[in-house]
């Protein structure tokens, strides 16, 4: 069932959130809707709090305190601020192995100052070859999914398009480390140009590179030996760390996101790439996120929550 709202004013939201949530308007207090939107309040966690869940409406217990609300935006940022900093220290990793690797092939082929770009050139002109290296060509071909196939490959040029013009100074990056290079040198290292990458971006880099080179990379993220099956499908994960990632920058609720995980199966791989994301922050030697405490949850649990508060608890846990 479908239904248009109206945009209400704050006066008459308080007023409508007594009525329809039976929230207690004496524990809320105004100025909290001119710091965060209704929509990063309410919404995404009415369903924690809710005793039924209709189509359209639910039922609300009696009175409810908004202290309730807030306890679950404490939860949120807190898993949020923790995810946060696991991926940043993450990608800074990846972006570290990658400039390591790619620079090392540089010097290899004679280009010392690794700002030879006939590399990322000859994989413009060898698309099916390139495609190969990304372990994805044999996918697409077998599943006979002709558009993805393009669309990868379209994705894949204009990044190696980019990584050549940023390496030729054809494009303006306020970015102080390569306005620097770009003022003082003819041309940028490749170390210089991956910091002006997206993870997205250098998601499609790492799979660029030889199998051996992204097996040696999951080992010592894993701190295990990994087989090469499992080293070909890790481009996935980089990609599950990438929404993560866009969804905290853009200050949007993570509840939401955790919950719409239904199955078993997609809860289970999200708290295993926790895990391996807490792993990794841990054995690096900058960072430290234990002074940020982990906050209870004191959600009165009823047969309409007890799941989505269980797992809820299974991420404060492991996070």
């Amino acid at each position: 069932m479908s239904y248009e709202k109206q945009y209400v004013p704050f006066s008459d939201l308080i007023e409508m959130l007594k009525e329809d949530k039976n929230i207690n308007v004496h524990t809320l207090k105004e100025k909290i809707f001119k710091e965060r939107t209704y929509v990063s309040i309410i919404n995404p966690y009415k369903d924690y709090l809710c005793l039924e869940k209709g189509d359209v409406h639910r039922v609300y217990p009696n009175n409810l305190d908004f202290k309730y609300f807030k306890k679950f935006i404490e939860i949120d940022d807190f898993i949020s601020t923790r995810l946060n900093i696991y991926i940043k220290c993450f990608e800074q990793a990846l972006t570290a192995y990658l400039a390591t690797t790619l620079s090392d092939k540089m010097v290899k082929l004679g280009n010392a100052y690794c700002n030879d770009y006939s590399l990322f050139q000859e994989l413009l002109t060898e698309q099916e070859n390139q495609l190969d290296m990304l372990d994805i060509y044999h996918r697409y071909q077998n599943t006979k999914i002709i558009k993805g196939n393009k669309l990868v490959m379209q994705k894949n040029r204009e990044v190696v398009e980019k990584v050549i013009m940023l390496g030729q100074k054809k494009l303006n990056v306020n970015n102080y480390l390569y306005q620097h290079y770009k003022k003082n040198h003819t041309s940028i290292p490749i170390w210089v140009i991956l910091h002006q990458l997206t993870l997205g971006e250098l998601q499609i880099i790492f799979n660029f590179l030889k199998l051996k080179d992204r097996v040696a990379f999951v080992n010592n993220i894993y701190r295990q030996r990994k087989n090469n099956q499992f080293v070909s499908g890790f481009s996935n994960k980089i990609n599950y760390i990438r929404l993560l990632r866009n969804n905290i920058n853009h200050y949007e609720p993570i509840i939401p996101f955790i919950k719409n995980l239904s199955s078993l199966e997609e809860q289970k791989r999200l708290i295993s790439l926790i895990k391996l994301l807490k792993l990794n922050y841990y054995r690096s030697v900058t960072h430290d996120s234990s002074k940020i405490k982990k906050p209870l949850i004191e959600i009165e649990v009823n047969k309409n929550n007890a799941k989505l508060i269980s797992y809820l608890k299974g991420i404060i846990k492991v996070i």
